[in-house]
């Protein structure tokens, strides 16, 4: 449950746990999280990482830095993180050598030529949600955070005006969401319920008195209805990893089509799979 900092790499203290129940009515109430110290989590920390101010109660679900050089942070870095308290906070990271402050993204060998390094995290902004989030993502220009969960439903949080709205549905929890501008500017969904889904973001936010449905633009269905359990999304490819062990990727420019299929040569299920940056 502790977010630490080694050698420029956030860590997750625990992970899963929890139950996957959903809610039929989603409720999110936000507010803003407490910089003290965490008394509960002062454990013992030999290698003088950094822990995250005010860390979930419960184990992380999953984890996610804001894109580098994102338009819409103004060259700020911020790491979101999901649990199982139900929640998903925002933390604003920052770095600094011999007292001077310097992005995050700077490469951390150049910060400790300078002096050792200094990381420091300040809780933004918090999301309460009806039901445990599963899985977190970022919108190309930084400017929003992607969620999804429990209750099946996938969600985008406005970080300037610190509004949140549905704009996926599943009939199961959503494993895995990205955005994407392959086609076009969309979002990703993955499920436990064998389909992934590509939804409409570009129509203006729906006023509260009259929320609109998510907008879907096409859906993939899975072979046997098989779960996502890992999922990534680069340019324009997609890779998915099933419940039964199957590796699919896809051309995002004709998504209807599996581009290529394998069986993990793996003895255990796969359950993360990242795309090389230059691929």
């Amino acid at each position: 449950r502790l977010l630490r900092l080694r050698g420029g790499s956030w860590l997750s203290g625990s992970w899963g746990g929890g139950s996957t129940a959903g809610t039929s009515q989603q409720q999110q109430q936000s507010t803003a999280f407490s910089n003290a110290p965490n008394a509960a989590n002062q454990k013992a920390n030999p290698e003088n990482d950094h822990e995250a101010s005010n860390p979930p109660v419960d184990d992380i679900s999953c984890l996610a830095f804001s894109p580098p050089n994102a338009a819409g942070l103004v060259g700020k870095t911020y790491l979101v993180a999901t649990s199982w308290d139900k929640t998903v906070r925002c933390w604003e990271v920052s770095m600094n050598a011999n007292n001077a402050p310097s992005s995050f993204q700077t490469s951390f060998g150049q910060a400790r030529q300078q002096g050792q390094p200094t990381v420091h995290s300040n809780p933004i902004a918090m999301q309460q949600l009806q039901a445990p989030p599963l899985c977190c993502n970022w919108k190309s220009d930084g400017t929003a955070i992607l969620i999804g969960g429990c209750d099946n439903t996938g969600y985008i949080w406005t970080l300037n005006n610190n509004q949140i709205r549905p704009i996926a549905k599943h009939d199961a929890p959503i494993k895995r969401i990205f955005w994407s501008d392959m086609p076009r500017p969309c979002v990703i969904t993955g499920s436990y319920d064998g389909t992934i889904k590509f939804w409409d973001v570009s129509a203006p936010p729906p006023s509260p008195s009259s929320p609109a449905a998510p907008q879907l633009l096409h859906t993939i269905r899975l072979p046997g209805n098989s779960k996502v359990y890992a999922m990534d999304v680069r340019g324009a490819v997609m890779v998915v990893c099933t419940s039964d062990r199957k590796i699919i990727i896809y051309d995002l420019n004709n998504p209807a089509q599996p581009f290529k299929e394998k069986v993990s040569q793996l003895k255990s299920q796969l359950r993360s799979v990242s795309i090389f940056r230059d691929c």
